[in-house]
């Protein structure tokens, strides 16, 4: 069994939500119950999170893990421009009828 890589995306959406809240690591390692070892490793992408750990830290962050996972996609988009005024069928139109996610994962799978 292959171990699989953190995914980059949460490490960096963690990480500035943590900033962008004004929390240091210690402050949110305390709040969600998580060692602080732990939680770097987890945002300079060493280790993988445990699912208990997301939900701690999404719920420490203030944000549901359905509002982190979106924040996650959102970073994982090929767009870094605002979406939010496009509606769900002009994105998929923009993909030849492929979602944002299934676009990414194609445009990934060529790399």
């Amino acid at each position: 069994m292959t171990r699989s890589r953190p995914d980059a995306a949460l490490c960096r959406v963690l990480r500035r939500l943590r900033k962008e809240r004004g929390l240091s690591q210690e402050t949110l390692a305390f709040s969600s119950d998580v060692t602080i070892s732990a939680l770097s490793r987890i945002e300079r992408g060493l280790s993988d999170p445990v699912w208990s750990n997301v939900r701690a830290i999404a719920a420490a962050l203030g944000m549901s893990v359905s509002e982190l996972g979106a924040a996650v996609e959102q970073e994982h988009s090929p767009f870094q421009g605002d979406l939010t005024s496009a509606t769900a069928n002009e994105q998929d139109t923009r993909h030849a009828g492929r979602t944002t996610s299934e676009h990414a994962e194609r445009v990934f799978a060529r790399r």
